[in-house]
């Protein structure tokens, strides 16, 4: 990190502590309240840049920025919950088997950030 400040700690830190989830621009200011916008926005560029961050596909027009450990994140695909955000890694060998039968069924080159939607069991519950 390349300048920290107090916001940016704070921010980074609500993704370390929640690495499993990817948040909005609006669900973070409304856990973060005391940053402004025009912050937010900024910090959420800089992290992405530095490559703390990954933007994540929320199937909406908003992004949503997800924790990057690029020592659990390297060359695997995840899988989203539709209903709460909640992310989950796919174990690499099944990333690498679902990249083979992709390729050999549809002569498709599928990219380890694929990421899959579906239902967690909690929300199924639910």
């Amino acid at each position: 990190m390349k300048y920290n400040t107090k916001r940016k700690k704070e921010l980074l830190s609500l993704f370390a502590l929640n690495e499993e989830r990817a948040f909005s621009a609006d669900e973070i200011l409304s856990l973060l309240p005391e940053m402004s916008q025009s912050t937010l926005y900024r910090l959420l560029s800089t992290l992405y840049e530095e490559g703390y961050l990954r933007k994540v596909d929320s199937g909406s027009r908003a992004v949503s920025y997800q924790y990057r450990d690029a020592s659990k994140c390297s060359d695997h695909m995840h899988i989203r919950c539709k209903s709460c955000g909640h992310i989950e890694h796919i174990d690499q060998g099944v990333s690498d088997q679902i990249r083979t039968l992709i390729s050999a069924r549809v002569g498709f080159e599928a990219l380890s950030t694929t990421v899959l939607d579906g239902i967690c069991d909690s929300c199924k519950e639910q």
